[in-house]
């Protein structure tokens, strides 16, 4: 017996679909069939669950507090702030699920965190907790630098699609600027110069690059945030650098991991609330450089 777990994304929003399901031999062949649906049990009822089915011959190994183990999470807050605000300008429809697609965004992502370098940026995706957010096996330089190709590759397409979505939405419209405009040896200071013009401009017949796409993106996604957040008294990369403070905490019980995020407060939760996202409470816990962090120590009452 097993919980089998499914996503979609509608409208920018996230469903998850949870089913009680068996596998059984018939014929000689392996077959799967569903025992029930859970879908409307929380995370945390699901987490438990998965958790008691993975040691069902032993749950009072469960039960030794000795066994658990707390240390420090990824700063997961932002990514998923910063996914779905892109999943709400229709950026990752656009992009797709592939991996490609998952890397891209994540550029797009390390363009808003930091200086968007790809040295820093795949530092920053274990610190941030890239693969576990949008599930990716791993992250490297050379991974970014066959991306930054794939987007010039696709860019055209990518263009068309993102305008189209926008096109028919009464949403925030997406902006794309001619290569003419962008000086070519310093990506970065067109990157500020445009955060403050936000021209309102058509596709265009050049091409701007793979660089210049990914910094495009980021850009749409900060007009948006600065629009999300103008009442609260803070700028948008404050504002970024404070959803960047959210860890999540690894739980360990034996073999068993999953991470869990804490419902912020204070600014980062006005932050959260003016742009309307909301944190998953727990998310899985892949092996990664965030499990050596610092341990915590584990309250007994």
């Amino acid at each position: 017996m097993y919980i089998d777990t499914s996503k979609t994304t509608i409208n920018g929003k996230t469903y998850y679909r949870y089913l009680f399901r068996e596998s059984y031999r018939e014929d000689g062949k392996v077959k799967n069939r569903t025992l029930g649906k859970i879908s409307k049990c929380s995370e945390e009822e699901v987490a438990a669950m998965k958790l008691a089915l993975k040691h069902k011959k032993n749950l009072s190994a469960l039960l030794n507090i000795e066994d658990v183990e707390l240390h420090d999470g990824p700063r997961v807050g932002v990514v998923f702030a910063l996914k779905a605000l892109a999943e709400r300008l229709g950026i990752s429809k656009a992009l797709g699920s592939s991996r490609e697609g998952k890397l891209a965004l994540w550029q797009v992502m390390a363009r808003l965190i930091g200086d968007g370098e790809r040295q820093d940026a795949v530092r920053m995706a274990a610190s941030y907790g890239a693969c576990e957010v949008l599930e990716l096996e791993s992250v490297s330089a050379d991974d970014l630098s066959t991306n930054l190709a794939w987007l010039t590759n696709n860019q055209v397409r990518l263009e068309k699609q993102l305008f189209k979505q926008n096109s028919v939405s009464a949403r925030q419209e997406l902006v794309l600027e001619d290569v003419i405009t962008m000086p070519q040896d310093k990506p970065e200071h067109a990157f500020q110069t445009f955060r403050q013009s936000h021209p309102q401009i058509e596709p265009v017949e050049a091409g701007i690059g793979g660089q210049g796409l990914v910094i495009m993106l980021a850009c749409n996604i900060e007009r948006l945030l600065s629009e999300l957040w103008k009442e609260c008294d803070c700028t948008v990369q404050q504002g970024i650098d404070e959803l960047g403070t959210i860890r999540s905490t690894i739980v360990t019980i034996k073999e068993a991991r999953c991470q869990k995020i804490p419902q912020s407060t204070g600014v980062a939760g006005e932050l959260l609330a003016a742009a309307g996202v909301t944190l998953p409470s727990i998310i899985e816990a892949k092996n990664s450089d965030a499990e050596s962090g610092r341990k915590l120590a584990i309250k007994r009452e």
